[in-house]
This record gives structure tokens, C-alpha cells and sequence, in this order.
């Protein structure tokens, strides 16, 4: 398994907890883990399909992730990593 790390800008939901570790190898995993480590998060950033929810992004080692790719295809290496953020602004 790899060690990466996650930054989420939706820290109200994972206890105001902004980054932390995972052991994961691919970015499905990551997904499964949130949901279930993270039910508050990852019901803010996705489906129950596990499609990102409108204006929510995964980037992961400088690339922009969309629901087009299959999760398990994107991969994550020792030194990934993971961020979680909205392109909606507070009004």
C-alpha cells in the first residue's frame, strides 16, 4: 500500500481535521475509505454512485480528477497527493 496524504478544504466535516494519511494504491480506494472513515465528508463531495458531486474536484498530484475516469485506473504513488476542494464561492 502507499502513503499519501489528503488536504480538504471541507474541514467542518471531518472534525475541522484539514489533512491526514492514507494507505491506499489507487484513488477508488481513497473514495471507499473516505466513505467509510468519513461519511460526513464524503457525502459533502460525492454521490452514492461515487460520482463528485457539481463544482467539487480531486486532484491528485497536480491533475484534476473528473467522474470520467474509471477511480480504481487513477493511481496513487508514495509521495501523492490527494486534495479535495469546491470551485463554489461563499456569497
Amino acid at each position: 500500500m502507499t502513503l499519501i496524504t489528503i488536504a480538504s478544504q471541507f474541514s467542518d466535516f471531518t472534525d475541522g481535521r484539514k489533512s491526514w494519511t492514507s494507505l491506499c494504491t489507487n484513488a477508488r480506494q481513497l473514495m471507499d475509505e473516505l466513505r467509510l472513515g468519513e461519511p460526513l465528508l464524503f457525502s459533502a463531495i460525492a454521490e452514492d454512485t461515487y460520482r463528485l458531486k457539481p463544482f467539487v474536484s480531486l486532484i491528485i498530484d497536480d491533475i484534476p480528477y473528473g467522474d470520467e475516469e474509471p477511480w480504481q485506473d487513477v493511481p496513487l504513488t508514495p509521495h501523492s497527493t490527494a486534495l479535495i476542494i469546491s470551485a463554489v464561492a461563499g456569497g
